[in-house]
């Protein structure tokens, strides 16, 4: 039934990716186990790297490989191939090894795109190795949840850990997020906020306004800690926004990873941008995630675009 775990499901491998700019290389970093030594973890990486070139018939072998009874491979955010992929081949290959996989794999892989809707129409543009027609058959347009949905979504979680919330303070949320486009990630963050400055196991209405709401929590946080910077400091935080957000042509702003050499620069050090990056992914304004066997880190904004111009 819809809603409910499906028979078996607990076994199954499930496996996360966002494109990014080299979508061929995020999907063999996808095949590489996390538990391994540094070395083991290049070797993995170098064997997942060659199969996955040889598209999709690579990518069927190492699903094959895979010791699980089915394998679900996600990939989040897949605009990311339109939006930070400018290599039209690499895109198209990527496309090509996904889908052609799916179709040699029987059962055992179950691919599931997720992208933002207004992106819907680059995939319809070309075929893309039978994307296009995919998305026509199978697409599921995920939509707003309902006023109820909503409530349930703030409310369910906090009686889990019997975590009190003021009728009141729902309602001045649903009030706020009701015209406001892509809410969620800024709901998250505000309600962890809520949690954080409570003191008796209750979230309450005069800190939500204390904080700014569900669309000022966040802004306001920011520029508490953007003005904690130095001069110095603010200005690399300027550097480090700007790179790590990609203007839309046609469509919104949306956020981008950036390897750490490229934020490095005469004016901006290695030690100045770690500095600044680290403060940052403390307060939770950015995430860093380590690229494995590259001996590099990658910086990628973690926020949704209404809030890149912070």
């Amino acid at each position: 039934q819809l809603g409910r775990r499906l028979s078996g499901s607990e076994s199954w491998q499930i496996k996360i990716l966002q494109p990014g700019e080299h979508p061929l290389n995020s999907l063999a970093l996808t095949f590489v186990d996390s538990g391994l030594s540094d070395i083991e973890r290049g070797t993995q990486l170098a064997q997942a790297e060659n199969l996955i070139l040889k598209g999709s018939e690579g990518l069927r072998q190492l699903i094959a490989a895979s010791d699980t009874q089915r394998l679900v491979l996600v990939v989040d955010q897949f605009e990311e191939a339109f939006t930070l992929c400018q290599d039209n081949s690499e895109r198209q290959q990527f496309f090509e090894c996904l889908l052609g996989a799916s179709a040699k794999t029987g059962d055992k892989l179950c691919l599931v795109l997720t992208m933002r809707a207004d992106f819907f129409g680059k995939c319809l543009e070309q075929d893309y190795s039978g994307l296009a027609q995919q998305i026509q058959q199978h697409g599921i347009a995920v939509m707003p949840m309902s006023p109820e949905e909503l409530k349930q979504a703030i409310v369910e979680p906090a009686k889990q850990v019997e975590l009190d919330i003021e009728p009141e303070l729902v309602k001045e949320i649903l009030a706020d997020v009701a015209e406001a486009p892509g809410y969620l990630p800024l709901l998250q963050y505000t309600l962890t906020r809520l949690w954080e400055e409570s003191t008796d196991n209750c979230l309450r209405l005069n800190t939500y306004v204390k904080l700014g709401g569900v669309m000022g929590t966040l802004r306001q946080r920011a520029t508490e800690v953007y003005e904690l910077f130095s001069e110095e400091e603010q200005a690399a935080v300027r550097h480090i926004f700007l790179a790590l957000t990609q203007l839309g042509e046609g469509t919104e702003d949306t956020r981008r990873r950036v390897l750490k050499p490229s934020l490095v620069n005469q004016r901006y050090s290695e030690e100045l941008i770690d500095t600044v990056v680290q403060k940052l992914a403390d307060e939770k304004l950015v995430v860093t995630t380590e690229m494995v066997g590259k001996g590099r880190e990658a910086y990628r904004f973690d926020l949704c675009p209404s809030n890149q111009s912070i």
